[in-house]
């Protein structure tokens, strides 16, 4: 029980770095959090955008590994 608390303070914090980035809208993306492992789904406008979800991931307390299924969105 306690690796689920763990997860669930994780993926608040990742999905409240998501919200606030004020560069892009993230409002597209799932996180999930399983022992510390952050998987990411969803879509992003740029490349730019992909490596950033992943930069702020990685940024909260606790992650070990960031999967990122991003998908770029076609213009």
């Amino acid at each position: 029980a306690g690796q689920t608390s763990g997860d669930d303070c994780i993926l608040t914090s990742v999905q409240g770095k998501l919200s606030s980035d004020r560069l892009s809208n993230f409002s597209r993306i799932d996180v999930d959090t399983e022992r510390g492992v952050v998987t990411l789904n969803g879509v992003v406008k740029s490349a730019e955008q992909k490596m950033r979800v992943v930069e702020l991931a990685r940024e909260v307390a606790g992650v070990r590994t960031v999967k990122n299924n991003l998908q770029i969105q076609a213009q």
